[in-house]
C-alpha cells in the first residue's frame, strides 16, 4: 500500500514537469500563429546564416566565436531559438 502511494505521487510530480509551453495571442488565431511562426523561423535562419557567412571557415570549427571585419561574433547553441522568440514577442505573441 505504502509503495503504491509513493509511485502515484512520483508519477504525479513527473507529469507536472512535462508541461509544454505554447504561444498565445489575444487577437490572433491558429492560422495567424503558423504564418507568424514561419516568418520568425525564416528570420532567425537568415540572421544565423548571415553571421556564419561573415566568419572565416577556420574559425567555425573553433568554440563558436570568431572575430571578422572588426566585428566580434559569438554564436550560441540557442541563438536561433532566442531570435525566433524575440520575433514572436514583437508580433504580440506570449509564451506561456
Amino acid at each position: 500500500m505504502y509503495s503504491r502511494l509513493l509511485i502515484v505521487i512520483a508519477l504525479s510530480l513527473l507529469s507536472g514537469c512535462a508541461v509544454k509551453q505554447q504561444w498565445l495571442h489575444t487577437d490572433k488565431n491558429t492560422d495567424a500563429y503558423y504564418r507568424d511562426d514561419a516568418q520568425c523561423l525564416k528570420l532567425s535562419n537568415k540572421v544565423l546564416f548571415e553571421q556564419l557567412q561573415e566568419i572565416p571557415p577556420q574559425k567555425i570549427a573553433e568554440s563558436g566565436s570568431a572575430i571578422s571585419k572588426d566585428k566580434s561574433f559569438c554564436i550560441l547553441p540557442d541563438a536561433g531559438k532566442r531570435i525566433h522568440q524575440l520575433c514572436m514577442e514583437e508580433l504580440g505573441w506570449e509564451l506561456k
